[in-house]
């Protein structure tokens, strides 16, 4: 019997995929499908999978983004469980599966469990997965956690029960990459379930900056919808003054950060415009350039959308 369904979406990182895959064939628990999904890569990605064992591959002709490839995973998994991992991510302990089920069979109000460890101020940290009403992209970091309660799990790490994937209508596609595990997380905890990470369940995440898609207009994009799709009426009436206004507030740290780094590190901006280390004023001017400009045009996209959007969040069903 399948207990676990271990999902994997992936597009041209070969190296990074061989390692997420050691890290589940190594699993003290061995009660699992694994279903990678092809995204088009050119790589040899697809020829290596080809020779991995026990494994279920799904090829795309093209890179659908994320939410689509782990809904065609959801849709044959035949696991009671499922987990999902980023291809550049790798399992911290080879119990990390066994403590996940043991975590979910003993208490029944967990909905996501997991959490990804990232390279943050010289040394692997826990990421905090918390979206506040307006949060932007600020996160917390810790050394270590015992069944902290979060909004969400990234997906890069996250162990879910299938039926509640089935029950919130797994994920949607219009956020292509990012915002997509806010979504889930948020609809599963307003079902009444808890989404916790803890150090016992960790990975490591590597965060392949050269296949990810990260830039301002897609972060803003996305995160816009992603309110539009939860909050109330008054509150977006008020969201582009609150965006000022948390922009604001978050200067002075956004400042630090970028005495310690360059831009070409600074994950949402845009890589058609990273370049070399600048001075502090100069790299200010360029991402806050960067940074209200795609803002902007993240706002003109969600009004071209809104009707869509709105359906969605009353029809949010994509398995």
């Amino acid at each position: 019997m399948v207990l676990v369904t271990v999902i994997v979406p992936t597009f041209n990182r070969k190296e990074y995929l061989k390692k997420c895959l050691d890290s589940v064939y190594k699993q003290t628990s061995k009660i699992f499908e694994i279903i990678v999904i092809d995204n088009g890569s050119t790589d040899g990605s697809l020829e290596y999978l080809k020779k991995c064992k026990n494994l279920k591959v799904i090829e795309n002709d093209s890179n659908l983004g994320a939410s689509v490839a782990r809904n065609q995973a959801i849709k044959i998994s035949q696991g009671k469980y499922i987990w999902f991992l980023d291809s550049d991510a790798e399992a911290k302990s080879e119990d990390c599966l066994k403590n996940m089920i043991n975590m979910m069979d003993n208490d029944s109000n967990l909905g996501e469990i997991g959490g990804e460890e990232t390279f943050f101020d010289n040394k692997y940290q826990v990421r905090i997965s918390n979206t506040q009403r307006n949060q932007d992209g600020v996160f917390i970091y810790s050394t270590s956690v015992k069944n902290r309660e979060v909004d969400y799990i990234a997906t890069s790490n996250c162990f879910v029960r299938k039926d509640l994937l089935i029950s919130v209508g797994g994920f949607d596609p219009g956020y292509f990459y990012g915002y997509e595990d806010n979504d889930v997380g948020f609809l599963i905890r307003k079902l009444g379930y808890k989404n916790v990470i803890d150090d016992g369940i960790m990975a490591y995440h590597y965060i392949d900056k050269q296949t990810r898609l990260s830039n301002f207009f897609r972060f803003h994009k996305n995160r816009v919808r992603f309110l539009v799709k939860k909050e109330n009426l008054l509150f977006l009436l008020f969201l582009p003054l609150i965006d000022v206004i948390t922009t604001l507030k978050i200067l002075p740290k956004r400042i630090e950060e970028l005495k310690k780094r360059e831009l070409k590190d600074i994950g949402w901006y845009n890589k058609e415009k990273k370049s070399k280390d600048d001075h502090i004023v100069v790299k200010v001017v360029k991402l806050g350039t960067s940074y209200s400009s795609n803002l902007f045009l993240a706002y003109l996209w969600n009004l071209a959308y809104l009707p869509k959007t709105l359906y969605t969040r009353r029809n949010n069903k994509f398995l």
